[in-house]
């Protein structure tokens, strides 16, 4: 059975462990700390969106062009993106991609 990852955060808001691996048994989480966004991918790739799109922009009153922007950026990645893994920590060196890997 091929398991798929999952990245997930310690806190007690969520389900359990053990209920999840029960509930989720072909899902192989990947616990991360509570409170330690720089380990979470999608808290990478909203830095990226923010850091490249959103900062200082100069279209505030132009919202359609925003949304076209941010709609612009995220198909980027819509085939997929070695540089996106690299980024966010799910490929190369990273502590994130080592663990992925190694599992």
């Amino acid at each position: 059975m091929v398991k798929t990852h999952r990245c997930l955060s310690n806190s007690r808001v969520k389900l359990p462990r053990r209920k999840f691996t029960e509930q989720y048994p072909r899902i192989k989480p990947v616990w991360l700390p509570t409170y330690a966004p720089w380990l979470n991918p999608l808290e990478k790739l909203w830095r990226w969106l923010r850091q490249d799109v959103l900062k200082m922009h100069r279209w505030v009153e132009d919202w359609p062009q925003v949304k076209q922007r941010v709609h612009d950026f995220l198909d980027q990645f819509a085939r997929g993106s070695a540089a996106l893994l690299r980024y966010v920590g799910l490929k190369g060196k990273g502590k994130l991609a080592t663990v992925l890997n190694t599992s």
